[in-house]
């Protein structure tokens, strides 16, 4: 990918962290999110067993047989680190959060030509894994889906994550990382890297398609200006997945 360097849209009045600042409140809000979502989820299991903390054993064991509570644990760890992101933007001298993320509302020409990559986008990794007799649902989105709620894995999947892991990725982190000698193409592929790692969960194969999502969505991000964009790409990206999987799995 050729070096794409940052236009300069952004007002004098103020600048971004640096790359050091903006990996380490990166960081700090993603081992938030983790840790948010690890005390939601045991909470849920002690409101479930209506029991105290020394059964903690039995509450871990829970957590992890129990896709709600995981699901509800990350739902509400997403709310909280996507306000935290606002948070932190808006602490920034001369920024408002809406600055520093670039919320700007995207000409809806323009909107609609990236859902339309998006959904080529989707369809052609879809080919690829059905000729390498890939299952058309990750084994961990089967999972969830047979074993779980619908709606507040709807809700998660559609809503809180992509506007925690945009406004943290394409947002905070793309800001600051761009503006740094990284550049715009290493913050798009650093950026992609994180984004995948987030989704650990996930095999090879799908942790690949989760990183050309991210590349996809940091190069929307640029073109567009507009962390909009992005997200309603990652929303619209999530939804298919479901359907497809309300489809196949009833």
């Amino acid at each position: 990918m050729t070096e794409i360097e940052p236009s300069n849209d952004r007002p004098v009045s103020w600048q971004p962290w640096g790359f050091w600042a903006t990996s380490g409140l990166g960081l700090l809000v993603v081992v938030l999110y983790l840790l948010i979502g690890l005390l939601v989820a045991i909470a849920l299991v002690f409101l479930a067993l209506d029991t105290d903390v020394n059964q903690g054993a039995d509450a871990f064991d829970l957590v992890n047989s129990n896709p709600n509570f995981v699901i509800g644990g990350s739902l509400v760890s997403a709310v909280i680190a996507f306000l935290l992101v606002l948070l932190i933007a808006g602490r920034r001298r001369g920024a408002s959060w809406i600055e520093y993320l670039a919320v700007r509302r995207p000409a809806a020409k323009e909107l609609l030509v990236w859902l339309g990559i998006s959904l080529v986008t989707v369809i052609v990794l879809g080919v690829i894994g059905e000729l390498l007799d890939r299952p058309a649902v990750p084994k961990l989105w089967e999972e969830l889906y047979l074993s779980s709620s619908i709606l507040p894995l709807l809700l998660l999947a559609v809503i809180a994550a992509p506007l925690f892991e945009e406004s943290l990725f394409r947002g905070f982190l793309f800001t600051g990382w761009s503006s740094s000698k990284l550049g715009v193409t290493g913050t798009i592929l650093l950026t992609a890297v994180f984004f995948t790692v987030l989704h650990a969960g996930y095999d090879a194969f799908d942790l690949g398609q989760v990183f050309v999502l991210g590349v996809l969505l940091g190069i929307a991000r640029y073109r567009s200006g507009s962390l909009v964009v992005p997200v309603v790409m990652h929303a619209f990206t999530n939804a298919l997945a479901f359907l497809q999987m309300a489809y196949i799995l009833g």
